[in-house]
């Protein structure tokens, strides 16, 4: 059930989500630093105007958790960043993660979803003992050692998924850190056949959060279209984004999904046509990806299909377009 990563980049071409930054400019203050002197040194003064779904550089992330926990002289800032962040800091894929039947499953629908939101990250259980399993991240962009606070982060905020989509059994988490950065999270094998809870709010917290300017606008709610194209990007690297998963994504009925698209002049199938283009274009400009990686983080199970969609957005083959990423071997998603 490993998700190990695949991607063929330099750690300069890993990016990751802006979201993974959720509550960093309040813990900065309650050490007493200035998070907006911090942020501007690291290039991200436009951090708290950024969309939670903008990408960054992944070794932007690390220096600047490096930089701040080496000004404020707190040495686990990377750990206590991530214990105050969890399922709403994902975005709407945290709560299709608490949807799924038990936690193994939620696990891979998080391992897929790195593919596009957090790339060079690799997701990977292995067996600590006879009735124990070991979970910790791989990442490229720390493959010297060097950003001890992201490592920190990206295990703690695994630790907090975990603990509120199961809550009772929280206190069975080990979460083990260690001055070289092999931090990790130890927890009892049958959890992983145990249900996921998902509270009857998550949802509108999420959106709420994701969609801050329209939340303080009372009496109003985010277009239709608006959340379900967010829906789409959480899910396209899952392999499960279908009409239905974006429905019960959003808690509404696939046909009330259908009517509210509708009254908006689009739908669903545009939705995702545009979503799948845009992300393209993106990941190509980003590089340091092949084309059959690419088919499988826009949701394509062969690369066929995704041919013919590349050509009707662009009028030309992919291998075209992007020769020096180019395979011919289709591409297949794993289980």
């Amino acid at each position: 059930m490993n998700e190990r990563d695949q991607s063929s980049g330099t750690p300069q071409d890993y990016f990751v989500r802006a979201g993974s930054l959720d509550g960093y400019e309040s813990l900065v203050r309650h050490f007493g630093g200035n998070p907006k002197t911090l942020l501007a040194q690291a290039g991200l003064a436009q951090l708290s105007t950024l969309d939670p779904d903008s990408l960054i550089r992944y070794q932007q992330l690390a220096e600047l958790l490096e930089n701040t926990a080496l000004a404020l002289k707190v040495k686990d800032f990377g750990k206590q960043l991530g214990l105050k962040q969890g399922l709403i800091t994902l975005g709407l894929i945290g709560s299709y993660m608490a949807q799924q039947p038990t936690l193994e499953a939620a696990l891979q629908i998080a391992g897929r979803y790195n593919r596009i939101h957090a790339q060079g990250v690799s997701l990977v259980i292995e067996n600590h003992d006879e009735r124990h399993l070991r979970l910790s991240l791989q990442l490229k962009v720390n493959q010297k050692g060097r950003y001890l606070q992201l490592a920190q982060l990206s295990v703690a905020l695994i630790h907090n998924l975990i603990a509120q989509m199961l809550p009772h059994h929280s206190e069975q988490l080990t979460l083990e850190l260690t001055p070289a950065g092999q931090e990790s999270l130890t927890f009892p094998k049958t959890l992983l056949s145990q249900t996921p809870q998902c509270h009857s709010n998550l949802t509108n917290e999420i959106i709420a959060r994701q969609f801050p300017a329209t939340a303080t606008e009372e009496g109003t709610t985010p277009e239709t279209a608006e959340l379900v194209q967010h829906g789409i990007r959480m899910l396209l690297p899952t392999g499960e984004c279908t009409k239905n998963n974006i429905a019960k994504l959003l808690e509404i009925h696939p046909k009330k999904l259908e009517r509210q698209l509708k009254n908006e002049n689009t739908a669903f199938r545009i939705l995702l046509e545009q979503t799948r283009k845009e992300l393209a274009i993106l990941m190509m400009q980003n590089g340091g990806m092949t084309l059959t990686q690419l088919a499988l983080n826009l949701g394509y199970s062969e690369f066929s299909a995704f041919s013919r969609g590349f050509k009707g957005w662009f009028g030309r083959s992919p291998s075209h377009h992007y020769p020096q990423k180019a395979q011919s071997q289709p591409a297949r998603r794993s289980a």
